[in-house]
């Protein structure tokens, strides 16, 4: 049985997305072990799907693990592991050091890593954007209606199942992401209120979205069963 720390940083974890999936990485099964210990340090070891997995997306899992496991009042520190990666050790050794995305890959990698996060905060929200607008529509409210619900109206709306009550917590906690001032429900990128004559081609955006992390997700997918199956093999021999 797990003890309600190891409990507590598990649940944490489940924030922690892989970034191009929006998917807890608990979910797809990245993390390996987590080990407490009497004074209060985590370590979390994880491994990607590859060992060329993007080192931007390495340093932003990386990050959300040590950053939500340290808002438990009871960590003293955190240090994620990153097995099997290429870049694993610069990654380790820099968040351990507390050293930025910029400092850790100075002339290595580019981009900025901001950027890169800002990139699939939006496609995150896009993608819990069509799911709470489809969850809605199947509870036989109008495009109209749901067009002029502001983020009360949704907060309070009772829906007929839990999956469609944790879409929408996750569409909350996404449309904060992306905007503080515009409590609209239903809001692009760029914080405007969607309107009624723009839903069709809002729609047909989100869906392209939706399309291009369903093929990801499945790339990945697919990579783990190899990873997975590999090392039963040479478990085997």
């Amino acid at each position: 049985m797990k003890s309600t720390k190891t409990t507590e940083v598990w649940q944490v974890l489940s924030r922690v997305c892989d970034p191009e999936l929006d998917e807890p990485i608990t979910d797809l099964n990245f993390i390996e072990e987590v080990i407490i210990s009497e004074s209060g340090s985590v370590k979390v070891k994880f491994r990607l799907p590859t060992a060329w997995c993007s080192p931007n997306f390495a340093w932003l899992m990386a990050s959300g693990i040590q950053n939500e496991i340290s808002n438990l009042p009871w960590v003293k520190n955190v240090q994620p592991i990153l097995r099997d990666h290429i870049f694993g050790d610069k990654i380790n050794e820099g968040l351990t050091a507390g050293n930025s995305f910029g400092e850790v890959f100075a002339g290595e990698a580019n981009g900025d890593i901001e950027e890169v996060k800002k990139k699939f905060i939006i496609k995150a929200f896009q993608r819990r954007q069509e799911l709470v607008i489809k969850d809605l529509l199947k509870e036989g409210i109008k495009v109209s209606e749901l067009l002029s619900m502001n983020l009360n109206d949704l907060r309070s709306f009772n829906y007929s199942n839990d999956e469609a009550d944790n879409n929408r917590h996750r569409y909350i906690e996404a449309h904060g992401n992306v905007t503080a001032s515009n409590s609209a429900a239903f809001i692009d990128e760029n914080e405007e209120q969607i309107k009624l004559e723009n839903f069709k081609i809002r729609m047909e955006k989100l869906r392209a979205t939706r399309l291009n992390m369903e093929f990801t997700g499945s790339v990945c997918r697919s990579l783990l069963k190899v990873r997975d199956k590999s090392e039963l093999t040479e478990e085997k021999v």
